[in-house]
């Protein structure tokens, strides 16, 4: 199939939104993330805190208090010692108990089930009894003095964070109203739909002049010859076999390809026939005669309620901009499409990347996104040959390599001890940088050996020289140690692993300087 790869990180919209971008994962204070707790003595505020109830309780919350201690230790029934409390008295009885369980060193507190103490203070099981710790922060916006309220110690989920000079917010779930955040989502909201859409345009642009339809190719002669000059050494074992069948047209050649793929089909995931046709296109053998006469790439826009309702823009883009204006905004889909991590969703809060049914977000948005387009397979009735190619008179010369014995020499060294061991054992089988681990049966030994050497056994590493007797059965190894590069401690280590190895299986090991 063809394969356009369009970089388009030089395009000025592009730039644009990932400025606009950059300033909104620089800016902190908009990720709607809970200020950092880590350098407020939280306990201390605690301690104040609960001190300050317990000195304006009265006689009748001190006494309750004693008797739901004694309750707590057995707090499977319900109490009605509560009942002569009003709802306020309720409520600071409550509150004292739940922030003493978090600094309560003497486990006087611990045992206190909440959902127990609020049936016993009449309460239904919400928020509303809940009194939060505030403690005094400097906004992370106008550098003013706000408020951080505090839930819970542990979880963040019920804190917030709220400043009466610029109306700044961090809260779960909730959108900061504060004219500064606003503008900061206005400012991407702006940059994606004025330049998201030209962006795409210059996309589709591309495809549309890479993917031109032309009714006829008229290749000139010297053409076809200097790619034939240019590719004739460079052709892999698959282009090879199919020449060596001596297809003399394109009928012939498109015959063989079927007869192959036939065969191929025998073996799981073969994907032989569109991937020899890239290859005889990559190299020239064959040439298009006209491109794809419809490549069925889809380029929709964002249309209809039910997309618009699942994107929730209306959440993240705090506008007085009309909804319908987002349709203006491209979105890849089908053949051709943005990588799926990579396409743009506004949920909530937060910019997500990620397909519809892509659960995975990220706090921050990166644009940087994939410039893959797949395009429709190949039609076979639309390709003329390379004619030289198809000549078998000597000028085709398929990349055939003579082989010679010192190619399997990694060294002189090496060269001249296999001529010493050929003389030395006349009786032997002399094998040369064969793999350990395909002489060797090193899972028989894995109990003596670390990681480490483990590791690099099943690697690609290899002995010199190994001496067989006439059954095929490894009896020696021999290293040459003539390189400087054995006394780096890297070799060191790599030459005692082999020596372990070998006399593990029993096999002699010998080292030649």
């Amino acid at each position: 199939m063809k394969i356009l790869k369009e970089n388009f990180s030089e395009y000025d919209e592009y730039k644009k939104i990932n400025r606009a971008i950059d300033i909104f994962n620089e800016l902190k204070a908009i990720n709607y993330k809970i200020i950092s707790t880590s350098n407020i003595d939280l306990n201390s505020e605690i301690y104040n805190y609960t001190n300050t109830i317990f000195k304006n309780f009265t006689d009748e919350q001190k006494k309750i208090l004693a008797e739901l201690i004694e309750w707590s230790k057995n707090s499977d029934k319900n109490s009605e010692c509560a009942k002569t409390l009003d709802a306020t008295e309720k409520k600071e009885l409550f509150n004292y108990i739940y922030w003493k369980r978090e600094i309560d060193n003497e486990n006087i507190f611990k045992n206190f089930n909440l959902n127990l103490l609020k049936k016993i203070f009449d309460q239904k099981l919400n928020e509303s009894i809940f009194s939060d710790i505030g403690i005094r922060q400097i906004c992370p916006v106008c550098k003013s003095e706000g408020m951080l309220f505090i839930r819970d110690i542990n979880n963040k989920k019920g804190n917030y964070f709220f400043c009466k000079q610029c109306s700044h917010e961090i809260y779960s779930n909730e959108e900061c109203k504060c004219k500064f955040c606003k503008k900061v989502k206005n400012d991407i909201y702006k940059s994606l739909k004025e330049n998201l859409v030209e962006l795409v345009n210059k996309i589709d642009n591309a495809l549309i002049r890479e993917f031109e339809v032309k009714n006829d190719i008229t290749l000139l002669d010297n053409q076809m010859f200097e790619d034939y000059k240019l590719y004739r050494l460079n052709l892999d074992k698959d282009i090879r076999e199919i020449f060596s069948y001596r297809p003399n047209d394109f009928e012939s050649l498109k015959n063989i390809i079927d007869r192959i793929d036939k065969r191929n089909s025998l073996y799981p995931k073969s994907n032989y026939k569109k991937e020899i046709w890239e290859k005889l296109l990559e190299r020239r053998i064959i040439y298009e005669t006209k491109a794809l006469e419809y490549y069925k790439y889809r380029i929709n826009r964002i249309s209809g309620d039910e997309e618009l309702k699942h994107l929730k823009y209306n959440r993240f883009i705090n506008t007085n901009c009309n909804i319908d204006k987002l349709k203006s905004l491209f979105l890849y889909d089908d053949l051709i499409e943005f990588k799926k991590h990579n396409t743009i969703m506004f949920v909530n809060n937060e910019i997500r990347l990620g397909s519809k049914s892509d659960n995975r977000f990220f706090c921050e948005l990166n644009f940087k996104k994939g410039c893959e387009f797949v395009v429709e397979t190949f039609n076979t009735e639309k390709y003329i040959i390379n004619k030289y190619f198809f000549q078998y008179d000597n000028k085709l010369k398929i990349n055939v390599v003579e082989k010679h014995v010192n190619n399997i020499f990694q060294s002189d060294a090496e060269k001249s001890m296999y001529l010493d061991l050929k003389n030395k054992y006349p009786d032997s089988i002399i094998l040369i940088n064969i793999k350990i681990k395909e002489i060797l049966k090193i899972s028989k030994v894995e109990n003596q050996l670390n990681d480490s050497e483990l590791e690099y056994l099943y690697s690609d590493a290899s002995f010199n020289f190994v001496l067989c007797d006439l059954e095929g059965k490894a009896i020696k190894v021999v290293q040459v140690q003539r390189g400087i590069h054995h006394n780096e401690k890297k070799w060191i280590w790599r030459d005692s692993v082999k020596e372990k190895v070998s006399k593990l299986c029993g096999i002699e090991y010998e080292e030649v300087f």
